[in-house]
């Protein structure tokens, strides 16, 4: 009876891609499937160290990328907003 819920789970997994605006993230995973499921078939070789390490690198880059971008609102946050004859604020 389990398959009775899956259209239901869709219908909902569908409304959140929408609403978070993932509809061509899930559009891109849903073409990179083929290939993923090839790989783990193929049983590929992955150096685990190396990617443990690129893991590593990849989110200290994010965690600089977020400090540098909170810096800049910071900065920014004392500018004050001008409206224009549209009534549009910047």
């Amino acid at each position: 009876m389990d398959v009775v819920v899956f259209p239901e789970i869709y219908r909902k997994q569908q409304q959140k891609l929408v609403e978070f605006g993932l509809e061509d993230v899930f559009k891109m995973e849903m073409a990179c499937l083929p290939g993923v499921i090839w790989l783990e078939l193929s049983e590929i070789k992955v150096d685990l160290t190396s990617l443990e390490l690129l893991k590593k690198e990849t989110k200290d880059e994010i965690a600089d990328s977020e400090i540098s971008v909170k810096k800049e609102l910071k900065k920014k946050k004392g500018i004050k907003a001008s409206t224009t004859s549209a009534g549009c604020q910047y």
